[in-house]
């Protein structure tokens, strides 16, 4: 999944303070595979998340629960936009890809 976060840009600072505890809160979630946050240069106010989850059921159960997480209350507070792109990933053979053939796994 993708998201793009909007929080105010005069946050920046208590934004980047709590980033460390949001990624160790998610990255330990059963199932997560990856959960980075990114500050785009150039862009105030925004930041991007980068997750893989094993299942989209462990993807809505870690939403669910870190909805009402109380570590995560100070970064839900600056958040005032979210918007998700969800992908599903297949196995591709990369040198087939790359030698223009259609991938398949």
């Amino acid at each position: 999944m993708l998201s793009e976060m909007a929080y105010a840009a005069e946050s920046d600072d208590r934004m980047r303070s709590v980033v460390p505890a949001v990624e160790q809160f998610c990255q330990a979630f059963g199932g997560c595979g990856r959960f980075a946050l990114s500050f785009p240069t150039g862009l105030p106010g925004t930041l991007l998340a980068t997750e893989i989850w094993q299942t989209p059921q462990l993807l809505r159960e870690h939403v669910r629960v870190a909805r009402d997480a109380p570590e995560l209350k100070e970064w839900h507070d600056l958040l005032t936009d979210m918007k998700h792109e969800v992908f599903r990933a297949e196995l591709v053979d990369v040198a087939q890809l790359m030698g223009g053939g259609e991938p398949h796994h």
